[in-house]
C-alpha cells in the first residue's frame, strides 16, 4: 500500500467509528435534540416566561385592589364627616327645642308665686288695646294676650341680624307704646323666620339672635325693664302663611311682642 493510501484509510476508519458510537452526539459528547422536539431547557424557559406573566398580572390586580381600597377609605371618611355634621345639627335643634319648651313652661307657670312676688292678671288689658296705634305694625288680640306684629323685613335683612334702616326708630316707638299701655305687663319677644334655609346657621339660631337684638333695643333705647321681657326663638315652626310664595315667606318673617295679662313685680 502506498503511503498516501494508508493515511486515507486510517482517517476513513476513525470517521466511521465516530459515526457508529453515537450519531446523536455532538462533537463534544453533548446530546443533540432531534428536529421538532423541544429540549428540557426550552421547556423550563417557557414555564419561567409563563410564571413571569402570571406574576405581572397578579401585581396589576394587587395595584388595582389597593386603589379600590383607597377610594373606599375616602368615601368612608366623607360619610363620617357628613354624619358628624348631621349629628351636630340635630344636637343644635334639640337644644333649641328644649330651650323653647323651658320658656313655654316658664310662661305657663307665670301665674304662680316667684321669689315671694305674685303675678296678677291685668283686667284692663283689653281696654288698653284700644289706645294702641303704631304705624306699620299690626296689633291684634288673641284670647287673653295682645300680639304686636312687626314685619321682620322692616327690622332685619332677610336671613341676617343686621338692622334695616329705620329699624331702631321703629322698635323705639313700639317700646314707648308698651311703656304707656302695658307698663307692668309681662312681654315675650317672639322671633319668626320662613322655611328658606340660611347658610351656616339654623332657623332657631337665627331667630334667637334676632330676638336678642330686639331685646337690646327695647331695653337700651326703649328703656323697658329687662325683667319685663322674655325672648323666644320660634324658628320657622309657626308660619302664618304658606312658604310656597314670596308673599307668604315675607309674612312669616316677623317679630311679635306678645303681651300677657300677668304683671311682674
Amino acid at each position: 500500500m502506498r503511503p498516501a493510501n494508508w493515511r486515507i484509510a486510517l482517517f476513513t476508519g476513525i470517521l466511521v467509528s465516530l459515526l457508529t458510537v453515537g450519531c446523536n452526539q455532538g462533537p463534544f459528547g453533548r446530546q443533540v435534540a432531534a428536529p421538532g422536539q423541544p429540549s428540557e431547557l426550552q421547556d423550563l424557559n417557557n414555564r419561567a416566561s409563563q410564571l413571569d406573566a402570571n406574576n405581572q398580572d397578579l401585581h396589576s390586580q394587587l395595584a388595582q385592589s389597593q386603589r379600590n381600597v383607597k377610594t373606599l377609605a375616602n368615601e368612608v371618611s366623607l360619610l363620617k364627616d357628613r354624619l358628624a355634621d348631621v349629628t351636630g345639627q340635630l344636637k343644635t335643634e334639640a337644644a333649641a327645642k328644649r330651650e323653647t319648651e323651658d320658656q313655654i313652661r316658664a310662661l305657663r307657670a307665670s301665674t304662680r308665686h316667684r321669689g315671694g312676688a305674685t303675678l296678677r292678671a291685668n283686667s284692663s288689658l283689653k281696654n288698653s288695646l284700644r289706645t294702641v296705634d303704631i304705624e306699620g305694625v299690626d296689633v291684634r288680640q288673641e284670647g287673653d294676650v295682645i300680639r304686636i306684629e312687626i314685619p321682620g323685613d322692616d327690622v332685619f335683612r332677610p336671613g341676617d341680624v343686621n338692622y334695616q334702616r329705620g329699624a331702631v326708630e321703629l322698635l323705639s316707638d313700639v317700646a314707648n307704646t308698651v311703656a304707656r299701655s302695658y307698663r307692668r305687663n309681662r312681654v315675650v319677644i317672639e322671633a319668626h323666620v320662613d322655611s328658606k334655609p340660611v347658610a351656616g346657621v339654623s332657623a332657631h339660631e337665627l331667630t334667637a339672635s334676632q330676638a336678642l337684638a330686639v331685646f337690646d333695643v327695647l331695653t337700651t333705647r326703649g328703656r323697658l325693664p329687662e325683667q319685663q321681657l322674655t325672648i323666644l326663638s320660634m324658628g320657622s315652626n309657626m308660619p302664618l302663611a304658606s312658604n310656597a310664595t314670596q308673599a307668604g315667606r315675607e309674612r312669616n318673617r316677623r317679630i311679635e311682642l306678645v303681651v300677657y295679662p300677668e304683671q311682674f313685680e
